[in-house]
């Protein structure tokens, strides 16, 4: 989704490569080092360019637009769990 230190997340790119319900992950460095603390966020997807998160302030989950939580991480990615059977 985004691997550069330019800030903000692209709404656009988000919203091509995900749908709701998909996990959205923000680190500060590749996700094969430690990434403890602030180094890391995760959220679920909303739709429109929003997440649900945790706010760090207060730790209350809150639907907001993906750049107030993932703006400054280099390194964002989007995760699909699998969707179960869908009857036909």
């Amino acid at each position: 989704m985004k691997s550069s230190k330019d800030y903000g997340v692209d709404i656009k790119k988000l919203q091509a490569a995900s749908e709701p319900g998909d996990l959205i992950f923000g680190y500060m460095t590749t996700p094969d080092k430690p990434n403890l603390g602030p180094d890391a966020h995760c959220g679920v997807i909303a739709g429109k360019g929003e997440v649900f998160a945790n706010d760090w302030n207060d730790g209350i989950w809150k639907r907001v637009e993906a750049d107030r939580f993932f703006a400054w991480y280099p390194h964002i990615y989007v995760m699909r769990v699998g969707k179960p059977n869908q009857p036909k």
